[in-house]
């Protein structure tokens, strides 16, 4: 059988068959590379995961109580309490 295979791997040599173009784009999953990315964050986002590779912004954070946390540019913290939509300085 091994015998019969070289046979004809070198015809196929032989008559030039190895020089020909081998296309991939046409392929099933040539481009499937191109979606995984957002079906990874959008995977992670409906299971709740967070993102390891996600930069921390440190003045940004929702505490366990769903409040939002925000520091101006002047070092000032603001919060929001859930399903209010304006924001109220934090008083020391």
């Amino acid at each position: 059988m091994a015998a019969e295979f070289n046979h004809q791997s070198d015809d196929a040599i032989a008559a030039g068959d190895h020089q020909a173009e081998i296309r991939t784009q046409h392929r099933v999953f040539a481009d499937a590379e191109e979606g995984i990315g957002d079906l990874k964050k959008q995977m992670a986002s409906e299971s709740g995961l967070d993102d390891p590779n996600a930069k921390g912004d440190s003045d940004y954070y929702t505490d366990d109580d769903g409040v939002e946390w925000w520091k101006d540019d002047e070092g000032y913290w603001w919060f929001r309490e859930p399903g209010q939509a304006d924001w109220q300085p934090h008083d020391e």
